[in-house]
């Protein structure tokens, strides 16, 4: 954006609409005009991209690798992932260090498109227990404790016993 003048439309698109550029080009819609009040007249979010695009080569060398890396994650294709990181070039920009993170834990990342398994699960129980926590101020029985992380997470059954009681 700092090679463009500011007055221009591509300037004003990037700067107000920059959330269009990190959704997957799949994803934008290519058929139906809509107006857009950074630019000032009706037009697809494709053309403003491509327009966009059309200005800085490295710009666009940086979102097509950007668009490649999700695709490949969205389908969970190891080998266009592998692809696109191997042969990735440094533009001199933020998306090389990020490239260069995705290259370094290569392995793990690779991992995790070619298994289902998840710690997803796990984490949101651990945050919803430091919550929990956070807000008690600190019980000072164990088990009443023990007992409302439970509660929170549902898995709190009354036993035979004291139902009958």
């Amino acid at each position: 954006m700092k090679t463009v003048p500011k007055t221009s439309t591509e300037y004003r698109f990037m700067k107000r609409e920059w959330k269009v550029f990190l959704k997957r080009f799949e994803e934008l819609d290519a058929v139906n005009t809509v107006y857009h009040a950074s630019v000032g007249y009706f037009d697809t979010v494709v053309n403003l991209i491509s327009k966009c695009l059309d200005l800085d080569p490295a710009f666009r060398a940086a979102y097509e690798a950007y668009q490649s890396v999700l695709t490949a994650v969205k389908k969970r294709d190891v080998m266009a992932l592998e692809e696109t990181l191997m042969t990735y070039k440094a533009l001199g920009n933020r998306m090389d260090q990020s490239m260069k993170s995705l290259r370094k834990y290569r392995y793990q990342v690779l991992n995790a498109l070619r298994y289902d398994y998840s710690n997803g699960f796990l984490e949101g129980i651990n945050s919803q227990i430091k919550k929990i926590k956070n807000t008690a101020y600190g019980y000072q029985n164990w088990s009443n404790f023990i007992n409302r992380i439970f509660l929170e997470r549902v898995w709190f059954k009354l036993s035979k016993r004291k139902l009958a009681a």
